[in-house]
């Protein structure tokens, strides 16, 4: 029983709601940094979008003061993903599931695209003079 009552949660009170304007420029924000890289997917024709991209882009705009947040995060994580992705495709590249690893964690799109939102953060939060991002870099 105790194991189900700890699903009540701990019974802290509830955070402040997150200001509107935030969520509005945060949202806006992470649509135009996924349509620019379909934009660059079309005009150099290759594929720089990943669904993982999507969610980065929430993350960084969303949640600012988040560690998944700043940029060593951001793009150390996805250049891992994308390392683990070719080494996978590259030494068991016999089996299906191989490829399909590969495919999810491809180099080069992860890094435009994790730089991009990084790029696109920096403007997007130092615009305000009460704010300053990232809060580290390394």
């Amino acid at each position: 029983m105790k194991f189900f009552r700890r699903w009540q949660g701990r019974g802290q009170p509830l955070p402040e709601p997150y200001p509107i304007k935030s969520i509005i420029t945060s949202s806006v924000t992470a649509g135009l940094v996924i349509a620019g890289l379909f934009f660059l997917t079309e005009k150099i024709d290759h594929l720089l979008i990943m669904g993982s991209f999507a969610a980065s882009s929430l993350i960084v705009f969303g949640l600012p003061e988040s560690p998944f947040a700043q940029p060593r995060n951001v793009i150390g994580g996805h250049l891992i993903g994308s390392t683990i992705g070719l080494i996978a495709f590259t030494y068991l590249s016999s089996h299906w599931w191989a490829a399909a690893v590969a495919v999810a964690f491809i180099l080069f799109p992860t890094l435009i695209g994790a730089s991009l939102i990084i790029l696109v953060g920096l403007f997007k939060h130092n615009l305000h003079r009460t704010k300053q991002w990232p809060l580290y870099w390394y």
